[in-house]
């Protein structure tokens, strides 16, 4: 019977033990006595009853700490606005009354915070917050509500931002939790594209490369990318790119507020001149593809046009020699050329070659002393070459040859 009682005392250590390393529930109070009693008794071979005998053990429930922390995990304000609130619950979720501290994290600058509050109360700093919570006992089960107060700084529209809510038991210094918010900004896109309505005069391009420059402009509240196109009918203007990319479109990505200037290089077909077009550039939102603007610039195709004349003055080089009048064998007479632009665009190298007739022959030239001056040369017997480098439109000029009859 003795041989037992070992035995029944061995089980109940072990169970006792098993309790031990059990972790504390957080349900029962701190400060809790647990008596644990166990009661032995027995008979022996012949029948005989005994005393019963008993064995307990006091253990006192320590502090076990425990925290949770609740709020939202997103959250939408708009670009540029303040008094925005987030809201948590600070629960002590130890078995004993517990203070609590808290920290904070923000991934984006463009959100700042402007206030706490506990339990409605409230606290420019988080320093004070923290003051505030330490003098504030949360009984086990209990919670405080923390608000946290915020602004969205401007161009921030679908810029997320983690704001990151951490508390931690004092009593503790390890048990703590913590509650992420994704604030997300609304974004409305917007965007211009000027110039609207330009003008832009062009030869037919013979191989030459025109360039048309634009302004995009984010006026939306947060960044954006942009769907760039150019257009224009095809049977008198072609595309060559748009900023830098071979083709008519490309995409552009830009900041709130940004502005990006856009070359847009084409060229001109052999068309008359007098032929017109629109080039447009067409910017759209890839964030909303309803949100777009268009930019023009009217191109009008040009050309010069020139009229030659060809009058004779006696020596004096101002009576004119018309009609029946008659020149005489040896006399000097002047030869006036003018060369007029009847186009819409400057001309270049206009060349005048004069082969003079065999009846008289070759004896100076003088030009009209405008700019740039002509050049005139002999590059043959009896002929005259003048060469002028441009010519604008409307206007006029001429040089003079002197010949003496045969």
């Amino acid at each position: 019977m003795r041989a037992k009682l070992p035995a029944l005392l061995g089980f109940s250590a072990a169970v006792f033990g098993l309790l031990l390393a059990s972790p504390v529930l957080a349900q029962t109070p701190e400060g809790t006595v647990i008596t644990n009693t166990a009661d032995v008794s027995w008979t022996d071979a012949n029948g005989n009853s005994y005393t019963p005998v008993s064995a307990s053990v006091d253990v006192t429930v320590g502090f076990a700490a425990g925290v949770d922390v609740s709020g939202p995990s997103a959250a939408s304000p708009a670009p540029g606005s303040s008094g925005n609130i987030l809201t948590y619950t600070l629960t002590n979720l130890g078995n004993g009354t517990d203070s609590l501290s808290v920290a904070e994290t923000i991934s984006n600058a463009g959100i700042t915070v402007t206030e706490y509050r506990l339990n409605g109360v409230p606290y420019l700093t988080l320093g004070l917050l923290n003051a505030a919570l330490a003098a504030t006992p949360i009984a086990a089960g209990g919670a405080v509500t923390v608000e946290v107060v915020y602004s969205v700084g401007a161009g921030q529209g679908g810029i997320p931002t983690d704001y990151t809510l951490t508390a931690t038991s004092r009593r503790d210094g390890t048990a703590q939790d913590a509650q992420t918010t994704t604030i997300t900004p609304g974004l409305t896109p917007g965007v211009t594209v000027t110039p609207d309505g330009g003008a832009s005069s062009r030869l037919p391009s013979n191989g030459v490369n025109y360039t048309e420059t634009f302004t995009v402009t984010n006026t939306g509240d947060g960044p954006d990318t942009f769907d760039l196109l150019a257009s224009a009918d095809p049977t008198k203007i072609t595309i060559v790119s748009v900023n830098g990319v071979a083709g008519a479109s490309t995409q552009i990505s830009l900041t709130a507020g940004q502005s990006q200037s856009i070359d847009v290089v084409y060229t001109v077909l052999d068309v008359p001149a007098g032929t017109t077009d629109v080039l447009q550039l067409l910017a759209t939102s890839v964030a909303d593809s309803n949100i777009s603007d268009p930019g023009t610039v009217n191109i009008t195709v040009i050309g010069a046009s020139l009229a030659a004349t060809k009058e004779a003055y006696r020596d004096d080089q101002t009576t004119l020699i018309t009609g029946a009048a008659t020149v005489l064998p040896n006399e000097f007479i002047w030869y006036k050329i003018t060369v007029t632009n009847n186009g819409s665009a400057a001309a270049s190298s206009v060349t005048v070659d004069d082969a003079l007739p065999a009846e008289v022959t070759y004896d100076s030239h003088s030009d009209d002393g405008g700019s740039p001056a002509w050049v005139i040369t002999t590059p043959a017997v009896n002929q005259v070459q003048a060469t002028l480098t441009t010519l604008a439109p409307s206007a006029s000029r001429f040089f003079w040859i002197r010949v003496q009859v045969n």
